[in-house]
């Protein structure tokens, strides 16, 4: 379950900020995960609620948007959004052909923090 190991890398860095900064107190981490990052945005939250809960950082609300798939066709560039991960597989919808450039869903990015 690498979930657990980025939610720590994600401590370490709110950590470092709100000691750099002097901040008082963490009030929301707001979390992107792409569906293609290969991270459970209910996984990460799971693990950042547990981590949180044990230190003084506890309290905290976390927001984990996850991020849709968005690709183009090498062919004809077809922009378009596979509804599901073995969709990722299928030709594209208008020429057939199977070339094609991921545009999202493959980020996981520490959005924003709130703090006081």
């Amino acid at each position: 379950m690498h979930e657990a190991s980025v939610a720590a890398d994600l401590l370490k860095i709110i950590r470092q900020e709100i000691e750099t900064r002097r901040l008082k107190r963490l009030l929301k981490i707001r979390q992107s995960c792409g569906r293609l990052s290969c991270v459970s945005p209910e996984a990460l939250a799971f693990n950042l609620e547990v981590m949180l809960k044990l230190t003084e950082l506890a309290g905290a609300s976390i927001d984990i948007e996850e991020i849709p798939v968005h690709l183009r066709c090498a062919s004809c560039s077809l922009e378009f959004c596979p509804s599901t991960r073995e969709a990722l597989l299928d030709p594209c919808p208008k020429c057939g052909e199977l070339g094609r450039q991921v545009l999202s869903g493959q980020d996981l990015r520490l959005e924003s923090i709130e703090v006081e």
